[in-house]
This record gives structure tokens, sequence and C-alpha cells, in this order.
């Protein structure tokens, strides 16, 4: 039953008073306009029939319309909800070994980018893949130093050689590779220093890029040569630097030194040379850095 507190105007053919009161209604009304001034209350099941035919029981939001970035979804109860393809979620992911952000997805997530990041390859043999965005690589390569001698007789040990250097670009999309960085020459109480061990960069189906051969041991009264540089066509050589070579033993015992690194490294320096009957030095081992760009 609707329970009407109103002032009822009746716009009809038929003149109609004003009329304030409780009036129970159990029927159709058949107006066509009704003011109400006051509260209407339904009570029960009933509920408003609008002239579309829809239908209203609550007091409910009947429609929602979506908007730039907001998606609706469901009848009766919608559900509003941020447009994914629209808005862009918030990122929560993050790149290592300092990497950048090469692109960054709609759910927050990121593709990385290898720009900048760095390999340090110290000894044997590595895989080096390019990562995402990268397209050359910048690869700064030693070889291993020769080690020293030990004298012979009246003869002094020689030195031996320091281990080569180059700095050179190779296209990432050559890749992968393979790194291989040369052991120093050890230390001996021979007379013949162990040589230093070549350093490499090559591509899976065996191109080399980059070659550079170790110092060689010291010998009898005759320093080790330093290494050498082998460049392919297939790389670009920006910078190189042949080592040094070691210094030959001497009479009364003198023995000679080591080779110098290229450019004053701490790394591929050749050992030196000693007496007759002692332990020579043995070389400094090579060194590989590979930055991406």
């Amino acid at each position: 039953m609707l329970q009407l507190r109103v002032r009822l105007f009746c716009l009809m053919a038929l003149s109609c008073l004003p009329l304030l009161a409780h009036v129970p209604v159990s029927h159709t009304l058949a107006l066509r306009h009704l003011q109400l001034e006051g509260d209407v209350q339904i009570i029960g099941n009933g509920s408003l029939i609008f002239s579309d035919n829809t239908v209203q029981s609550t007091a409910g939001i009947t429609a929602i319309m979506p908007g730039a970035g907001i998606a609706v979804s469901g009848a009766g109860t919608p559900t509003v909800a941020i447009d994914p393809a629209q808005v862009q979620k918030r990122i929560t992911a993050t790149c290592v070994d300092g990497g950048g952000f090469l692109a960054v997805n709609q759910d927050g997530s990121v593709t990385c980018s290898g720009v900048g990041k760095i390999d340090v390859v110290t000894g044997g043999d590595m895989l080096i893949t390019a990562p995402p965005g990268v397209t050359y690589l910048i690869v700064e390569a030693w070889s291993g130093g020769g080690g020293g001698s030990a004298g012979v007789g009246v003869y002094g040990g020689s030195g031996g050689g320091a281990g080569g250097y180059a700095r050179v670009l190779i296209p990432a999309n050559a890749g992968p590779f393979s790194a291989s960085v040369g052991y120093p020459g050890k230390m001996t109480t021979g007379a013949t220093g162990e040589d230093g061990q070549a350093t490499r960069f090559v591509s899976a189906n065996q191109f080399i890029y980059l070659t550079i051969t170790g110092g060689r041991g010291g010998g009898v009264a005759a320093g080790g040569l330093g290494g050498d540089l082998e460049v392919s066509p297939g790389a670009l050589l920006l910078q190189s630097s042949r080592g040094g070579n070691g210094a030959s033993g001497a009479f009364f015992g003198v023995s000679g030194s080591g080779g110098a690194s290229p450019f004053g490294s701490m790394f591929a320096s050749g050992g030196a040379g000693c007496p007759s009957g002692a332990t020579s030095t043995a070389g400094s081992p090579g060194l590989m850095l590979i930055t991406y760009h």
C-alpha cells in the first residue's frame, strides 16, 4: 500500500480541488501530471515503474557510465574499475646490474636494457650473451704475463714478457660469444719461464674477433717477449699496445725484471727472473672488461 501525505493537483479535463490528507491508494490513478509535496513511502515490496518499464526497488545507483580510463562491467550491481588498456599500473619491477628500463609494460612490469652493464672476466672461459637493447660491445682485454726464469751458472734469470692489451668494438648481433682470459706463466726454478696464456673473444660459430697472445717466459740470458695483438676484420680496433719485453739476466747472478704491463696496469705484467737455485716470479693474470652499449 502507498501512503501519501501530499498536496495533490489534478491536471485533467475535469477541475480538481487541492487536497492535503493521508490517502490510501490501492488502485491505479489515471493522472497525466502529479505533483507531490512532502514524503513518499513505499510499504512492502512495491517498486517504482517508469515509462520505459525500468523498475527501481531501492534508492541505489541505477546507471554508471564509463569514462576515460574507467571501465564499468556487470548489470544490476555494476563493477567499476580502472581500464587497464588506458591506465598504466604502478611500476614495481627493477633492473639489476646497472641496466635501465628498455620498456614499461601496462601491468607494471618492465623490460630491462643491458646498456651500461659491465661484465668482468678474470680467468678461464665465460659465455657472453648481449642483454636486450644492446647494439654493440666494447671489449677491453689483457693477456697473461710470462713467468720469469731461474738463473743458470753465473747468469741470473730473465724476466717474462708482459701480456698485450687491446680495446675493440664488436657488434652485439654477432653473439653469443665465448670470452677466454689467459692465465699467467707460473713461477719456476728452471732455466725457462712459463709462457702466459692468450686472451680471446670468439663468436659461437668460432669466428675469432680478438686474440692477444700471452707474454713469453724468460729464457737463458734472454728476456721474454711481450704479448701481441691479432684483431679480425669483424672488430673495430679502438686502442692496442704490445706488452713490454722482460729484461735479460746478466753475469754475476743479476736477474732481469719482468716486462711492464701496457698503461701501467696491475694486470698482465711479466714475472721477474731469479738467481740460480731460487724460484722465479710468476706473471700476472689477464683480464677482460665487457661494456654493453
